[in-house]
This record gives C-alpha cells, sequence and structure tokens, in this order.
C-alpha cells in the first residue's frame, strides 16, 4: 500500500511539473539519405510517446523507404514530450530539423508520425500554413481526450457536418478542440 501511495504521488508531481521532461536544444535529428543526386523530397519522422528518434530505423521505417530507390530523404526527429508540454514543438522542429534541411532545395516535406508523433506532425503543419508541408501520414494520432468535442462531431454525423467553434489560440485545454476545428476547415492538408 504505502509502495503504491509513493507510485501514484510521483506521478502526480511528475504530470504537474512539465519543465521536468527533457526538450534538448537544438532538437537531436537522426539523418538518412538516399545515395545519388540530392532527393526531392524530405520526409520528417516524429516519434510517438515513450519512442525516440532511433525507433525509426530500429522498426524497419527507414530501410523500407530506402528500399523503394524513391527520391526521398528522411529525418528522424528526437521530438519528445517536452517539447510539446513547454508549447515550443512547432518552432524547435521548424529551426532544429526542418530549416536546416530546407536549405537542400527539396520540393516537398511529408511529416509522418504515429500516436503522438501523429499529432505533432497535424500540429507542425497547422503552424505552418502556406504550403510548406506537402503531405502528413498521422498513423493512429492522438487527438486528445475532450469527449465533448466527441461527442459533438458523433451527433453532427461525422466531421464535415460538425459545427467547429470559433478559432482560438491552440493552448492545454483547447487543444483537441482547435485541432479538430483546423481540420474541419479547408486549410488543413
Amino acid at each position: 500500500m504505502q509502495r503504491r501511495l509513493s507510485v501514484i504521488s510521483a506521478l502526480l508531481l511528475c504530470a504537474s511539473c512539465a519543465s521536468w521532461l527533457p526538450a534538448p536544444e537544438p532538437m537531436p535529428a537522426i539523418d538518412a539519405e538516399q545515395p545519388g543526386p540530392r532527393a526531392k523530397c524530405l520526409m520528417v519522422f516524429l516519434p510517438g510517446g515513450g519512442d525516440s528518434a532511433e525507433s525509426f530505423a530500429k522498426h524497419g521505417f527507414v530501410a523500407d523507404v530506402l528500399a523503394t530507390r524513391y527520391s526521398i530523404d528522411m529525418v528522424s526527429a528526437n521530438a519528445t514530450m517536452g517539447y510539446y508540454t513547454r508549447g515550443i514543438f512547432p518552432e524547435t522542429l521548424w529551426r532544429d530539423v526542418v530549416r536546416r534541411r530546407a536549405l537542400r532545395g527539396y520540393r516537398e516535406l511529408w511529416i509522418v508520425g504515429p500516436s503522438l508523433g501523429g499529432f505533432g506532425s497535424l500540429l507542425y503543419s497547422r503552424a505552418r500554413p502556406g504550403g510548406e508541408v506537402s503531405g502528413v501520414l498521422a498513423l493512429a494520432p492522438y487527438l486528445g481526450n475532450d469527449r465533448e468535442v466527441f461527442e459533438g462531431i458523433k451527433r453532427a454525423g461525422g466531421l464535415a457536418r460538425w459545427q467547429a467553434p470559433a478559432a482560438t489560440e491552440l493552448n492545454e485545454r483547447d487543444y483537441p478542440r482547435e485541432l479538430w476545428r483546423w481540420l474541419r476547415s479547408d486549410r488543413a492538408p
């Protein structure tokens, strides 16, 4: 019983202390490039919660893309939970990962990620309007746990019929509603 209380206390303490979650500057990233001439497309991998940039090579994503011989270079960003909880994820990904590689002249930018990485791919796309992101592959993206939003979409008969609320600033409390509103808009990829 004492151990269970200690674990619960530690979890509550950690949940309230976002500054304890790592978010190294610059954001670490691992490149994987096709041999030969400069690729036309850059694919940015974002890890799911509890994973790291190394996970994409470990689970065969990088090898599978390299085997296609398509004109795609990849970078796996080590986008930890700390970047999200501090509210610095889109800016840090742009500054430390995408911008540095964009100077190489890629014609397309694709953002790929499972779960938290899927959320990050959508969050980044929303923050960088204007056609910078060519496409998103959000694999089972985490889109929050706001039951009110989910029930509203369900009652409306789906996302296309849902009456989205007015746009708000993205914050810890309202991000699910704002992401769903943005997905409903014509500006989403």
